[in-house]
């Protein structure tokens, strides 16, 4: 009977029949087309058998090909891990570094005994030396119970245990954070969160297992080689030790990789502070604000003035800012105050034209010029400048655009109310009373 449920008739012939290694002689029909030179059914005595073979080889080739995807997603992992029945391409550095390392396991082996070289011995490394191998952080929480144990920088937290298993042995510990736990005889420390508050239980981590858990939250591409303290941050959410704090800056200043795209330090030379001036108007600060919006007067500029001594402000409103314009502004104030032995100004043309100089010569000033680029130099007048701009702001709108006519006002406001430097009102240490 075929599969349609029909009846129809075939010769039949015995053959050997020999599968994965396993024979025995059938009675088998025979047609003249079929897809396969051979279907074998379940009645054959050893179907079961291979068909497990046949199914393990499937499993085997898809874990095989599970793992070779996992390892083009994750390329930082041991290539090891995800090789295949397939030849693995190495690059020519790996197969120079596997040479140079059979020659160093080679050269060894001639030397000291392959007990000795398994042991340890004759290598000068001892059990617990940084140069034995890192314990991988996959092996079972007993292997961590017992490093816990067998940890002397641990001790302390043993010895003030608030909570064993659920049992609490110290109440008042246990009200304080942070203080440590025992659960399933694993070693906590629990803390409250900074900023949210939340219970944070962190494991206590031995010291073999410290440089991989560094590795892990800093230099593989899902940790991205961030700084310190967002290194931290992802260490401290579930794991903690004693010196964890300079042990994650330590690892993070000596990364290769962090080092080689670290910006070079750019030394700055020192910022040397301005003596301090005793007499009134000995030392003025000048500069330009504008260009604001034109007035109904045509100024368009304001010539900030500021006594160094006193604090003491002039904002005088301009139509133009030429440098004659400028020096004839000046020598109506040195008419009411008295010259000057120093004025400080930035190296606009205005300030370094030929007139200035002619003028600053001839009553014996000496000229101070900033920086250029730097106006922290006359860091005093271009403060009182941000001042006197938001001051404007909030007294101008869109009718009332004279702001020349304010500036008055505003000086009275700024010159009757003590400045912080000082501690008295510019008014008061020019004048002598309130």
């Amino acid at each position: 009977m075929c599969i349609h449920g029909d009846v129809k008739s075939y010769p039949s012939a015995k053959i050997n029949l020999q599968i994965d290694g396993y024979a025995s002689q059938v009675v088998t029909g025979v047609a003249e087309k079929l897809p396969y030179p051979v279907v074998v059914g379940k009645d054959w005595e050893h179907f079961g058998r291979v068909l497990k073979v046949q199914v393990k080889d499937v499993e085997l080739r898809k874990e095989e090909e599970c793992s070779a995807d996992i390892g083009r997603l994750f390329p930082f992992k041991d290539p090891d891990l995800f090789s295949t029945r397939a030849r693995v391409h190495k690059s020519k550095t790996q197969r120079k570094l596997e040479k140079r390392e059979w020659a160093d396991i080679q050269d060894v082996e001639h030397k000291c005994p392959v007990q000795q070289v398994i042991a340890g011995e004759d290598m000068g490394q001892q059990a617990g030396d940084p140069g034995d191998p890192i314990p991988e952080l996959g092996t079972s929480p007993t292997d961590v119970r017992k490093a816990q144990k067998n940890d002397p920088t641990l001790s302390r937290a043993y010895d003030s245990l608030a909570v064993a298993n659920g049992h609490v042995l110290d109440a008042l510990k246990h009200s304080q954070f942070p203080h440590f736990m025992l659960r399933d005889e694993l070693l906590y420390r629990v803390c409250k969160h900074s900023n949210t508050g939340d219970l944070c239980e962190q494991i206590l981590v031995p010291k073999g297992y410290r440089r991989q858990l560094l590795q892990l939250s800093h230099s593989i591409p899902l940790a991205g080689h961030l700084g310190r303290e967002k290194t931290l941050a992802r260490l401290l959410y579930r794991f903690f030790w004693p010196g964890v704090y300079k042990e994650v800056e330590n690892f993070c200043k000596s990364c290769p990789e962090c080092q080689l795209v670290a910006p070079k330090g750019q030394v700055k030379a020192p910022l040397i502070p301005i003596p301090l001036v005793e007499l009134p108007f000995e030392r003025i600060g000048v500069d330009l604000v504008g260009p604001l919006e034109k007035t109904a007067a045509g100024n368009h500029h304001i010539l900030v003035i500021v006594d160094y001594a006193t604090r003491y402000p002039e904002a005088i409103p301009l139509r133009n800012t030429s440098a004659s314009t400028i020096a004839n502004e000046l020598i109506k104030l040195f008419s009411r105050v008295g010259i000057p032995k120093e004025i400080l100004t930035d190296q606009g043309t205005n300030f370094t034209s030929k007139l200035m100089k002619e003028v600053c010569a001839l009553l014996n000033i000496k000229s101070l010029k900033t920086s250029v680029y730097h106006p922290q130099t006359d860091g005093l007048v271009e403060r009182f400048n941000g001042t006197l701009k938001k001051m404007l702001r909030k007294f101008v709108d869109g009718e009332n655009r004279d702001w020349d006519k304010l500036l008055l006002y505003l000086l009275f406001a700024i010159r009757e109310v003590p400045q912080s430097s000082t501690g008295f009102s510019p008014f008061e240490l020019l004048y002598g009373r309130r």
